[in-house]
Order: C-alpha cells, then structure tokens, then sequence
C-alpha cells in the first residue's frame, strides 16, 4: 500500500487509504478512532493527551519588552508504522512528494525510519 500513496494512485481515485506495518496488530476497528478532520491523521507514540497531541510551552522573558512570551510547540512524535491519509488534493500533494524522496533515495526504496 505504500507504494500505492507515494504516487497517489488510491488517494486520485478518491479512496482513502490506512497503511499499518507487518508488526501492528488491531485488536479493534482503526476508523471508529479516526477523527477525519486532517489529510493525513498519524499514531502518536505519546502516553497521555499532551504528549501524544501536542501542547503550546511559553516561556515567559520579561527582559525581551512586548515579545516576552516565546511559544513553542512539543509533541513526543509520530508513529510512522500507522497512519491513514484522506482523499484529498493536499495528501496527494504530500503523497507524490514522499514519492520523489523514496525514489531519489535509491530507487523507490524507503527512506530510513527517524527515532
């Protein structure tokens, strides 16, 4: 299915597409916890609601005048093995560009996993 996306194939044909590694195993139906408010929704690798979505950290520095307050976001990350993109213009954007990198990374060979 991969290789599917990366040249968005399904994703043009208005089909979207939940790819799982060989080593995940569903014990329950993955779309009943989709929200489908996204283009591509990723499993979080975080252990509670702010690791896992993410949380607004400010830092408050009173010496920088009216821009004291610095925002950052933080999130544990994402889960590469699990993911579903939606059929929409800009996951296929995203799918052909992921395509390009496989294939420039060694002739459609996936680029290796960032832990």
């Amino acid at each position: 299915p991969i290789s599917q996306l990366c040249n968005g194939r399904l994703l043009n044909r208005r089909l979207g597409l939940l790819s799982a590694s060989a080593a995940t195993l569903l014990v329950s139906d993955p779309f009943l916890s989709l929200y489908r408010d996204a283009d591509i929704e990723a499993m979080s690798l975080g252990w509670d609601d702010p690791s896992a979505y993410g949380y607004n950290h400010v830092i408050d520095d009173p010496s920088m005048g009216f821009t004291r307050f610095c925002h950052g976001s933080r999130i544990v990350g994402y889960e590469p093995n699990l993911f579903y993109a939606s059929p929409t213009i800009e996951a296929v954007s995203v799918a052909r560009r992921m395509g390009d990198r496989m294939r420039a990374a060694g002739g459609g060979a996936p680029l290796p996993s960032i832990r």
